[in-house]
């Protein structure tokens, strides 16, 4: 990996290491995979998959994905503030 990268990938596990709500999955840890380049990132398993498939599941611009949305935005908002 190049340097950029992999500084990148460990500011990504910091923050989320560091996370602590309700609606943020704990980060486990990483681990690599040989034919892959990206280390892959592990949090514990949820019964609907992943946000972005879970997010497909309603319509676009329907008041609970805005909601949800605005949640999500609310939250790194004032954690980074």
């Amino acid at each position: 990996f190049r340097k950029s990268v992999l500084q990148r990938l460990a500011r990504e596990i910091k923050v989320w290491a560091l996370l602590d709500h309700e609606n943020v999955l704990p980060f486990l840890g990483f681990f690599s995979v040989e034919n892959f380049r990206m280390p892959r990132l592990v949090s514990e398993w949820m019964e609907d998959g992943t946000m972005t498939s879970y997010m497909k599941t309603f319509p676009k611009c329907s008041s609970e994905t805005q909601r949800m949305v605005r949640r999500i935005f609310e939250f790194f908002y004032h954690k980074t503030r």
